[in-house]
């Protein structure tokens, strides 16, 4: 895998439009879903709606207004970087993505924002797996690679930022038995040249 800000890795997640996050209104989604953890409800509800700004490569989300009847600005910012999705958050403390569940909605969000809610039903239920420093969420689609035609959508996420190292679509193709056996046959093969 390509390291995280590596021109290959930035090629790939700017495959999808622009970036992982390519408008305000996934960046204000991921926004709220990391807020929920590192902040009281009545805080977060006292800062809705939150505002967008576009600062060219990434997003910058505040609150609206402070704890009412204070001065205080909201909350925040919070920067979401485009292309990958890596998040700042000073008020962060540990791992943005802490849980398999939290993992799960992130990549609920960046899968309904790349290819559609109908995309996002049809993958449904994500399961995240621990990968140690990150998660890899797969899709339920075709999981059985039963048809040929489009598989599960998959994301590795770093847990500690949110960053997406990776992110695909496994495509199914039938093969044929006598390219199966061909193929077979291959495999037992002695390599040349040993």
């Amino acid at each position: 895998m390509p390291p995280a800000d590596s021109k290959l890795h930035m090629a790939v997640t700017n495959l999808f439009d622009g970036g992982v996050v390519n408008n305000a209104n996934i960046a204000s989604q991921i926004a709220q879903m990391i807020l929920k953890s590192l902040i009281e409800q009545a805080e977060l509800l006292a800062s809705m709606p939150l505002r967008v700004e576009d600062r060219g490569d990434r997003w910058q989300i505040t609150g609206n207004r402070g704890i009412a009847g204070s001065d205080e600005p909201g909350v925040g910012p919070i920067e979401v970087r485009k292309h990958d999705s890596a998040i700042l958050a000073p008020r962060a403390a540990g791992n943005l993505l802490g849980d398999a569940a939290i993992a799960e909605k992130f990549a609920a969000k960046v899968l309904a924002n790349i290819a559609g809610r109908g995309e996002l039903r049809r993958q449904r239920p994500l399961v995240a797996e621990d990968n140690g420093d990150s998660w890899r969420v797969r899709g339920s689609a075709n999981a059985k690679r039963t048809a040929e035609g489009p598989g599960p959508f998959e994301l590795l996420v770093q847990k500690c930022d949110a960053r997406v190292l990776d992110m695909w679509f496994e495509w199914v193709l039938n093969t044929p038995p006598d390219v199966q056996s061909m193929l077979q046959a291959s495999a037992r093969k002695p390599g040349r040249g040993m």
